[in-house]
């Protein structure tokens, strides 16, 4: 059974280990800095990337330890390839690209040469940044693990967002239903979050109840502050009066 410090930076800087000859998540080692809440911005912002998911049961099977891999490479492009495109999109917003693009703002030509650039750059990572996610959702579904939709996955009205200085965040998708081909997402607000200062991280523990069927989601993530983004990832798991599934749950937004 994986534990929460087995998935903690599974995402970012997870190695692997052999264990009777195969292959399973290896616990690392964090070796950042301490960090403090007041590093945090706790304002309202955007979820830029997620995913979530539950793995299959049995994760010792043979069959599955390529996947393993691979969604573990997955994970660690998402995560690199995600904070370029956090800070380009930071220097898209200090030059005020948007109001440049459409003409309400004029600005010397190098600028913008510069915002389009970087328009497209941002564009074209982001249908990368996709690609990746469904790549991973393929290799889960593969192993029998079960993918919990976002907003990359399926169409919303509203954005991912997080308030902590509101103990709040919003998933306009984590999961769906399928009726007649006609998709529905599950929307969540999450209230009555939790901070707390480990020794070398910030974690953040929430629950909410599962709308897809019986008990209750409880995750115990991480908070990685970076120069221009904040990086929340950890273990998900789904509690029943049964069983606990465990899975990954993991985000991005710009800092």
């Amino acid at each position: 059974m994986i534990k929460f410090l087995t998935l903690l930076f599974i995402l970012s800087s997870c190695g692997l280990e052999r264990n009777d000859k195969q292959i399973k998540p290896k616990p690392v080692q964090v070796v950042q800095s301490s960090q403090t809440l007041d590093q945090l911005n706790q304002e309202k912002q955007e979820i830029d990337i997620m995913v979530a998911f539950l793995w299959p049961q049995d994760l010792d099977q043979p069959q599955i330890q390529k996947a393993i891999k691979n969604i573990i490479s997955i994970g660690r492009f998402l995560r690199s390839q995600g904070d370029l495109r956090l800070e380009k999109l930071h220097t898209y917003n200090k030059y005020e690209c948007e109001a440049v693009l459409i003409g309400d703002i004029t600005v010397e030509p190098e600028i913008e040469d510069l915002c389009y650039d970087l328009s497209d750059e941002i564009d074209e990572m982001a249908l990368t940044l996709f690609s990746k996610v469904q790549e991973m959702k393929k290799e889960v579904l593969s192993i029998k693990g079960e993918w919990l939709d976002t907003f990359h996955d399926v169409t919303v009205d509203e954005k991912a967002y997080i308030e902590l200085n509101k103990d709040y965040i919003f998933f306009p998708a984590l999961g769906a239903t399928t009726n007649n081909g006609e998709v529905t997402p599950m929307s969540y607000e999450i209230k009555n979050t939790e901070l707390s200062v480990q020794p070398e991280f910030i974690q953040l523990n929430a629950n909410w109840p599962n709308k897809l069927g019986a008990g209750e989601y409880q995750a115990e993530m991480a908070i990685r502050v970076q120069k221009y983004s904040t990086v929340f990832q950890g273990e998900l798991n789904l509690i029943t009066s049964s069983q606990t599934r465990q899975g990954l749950i993991y985000w991005q937004v710009l800092k």
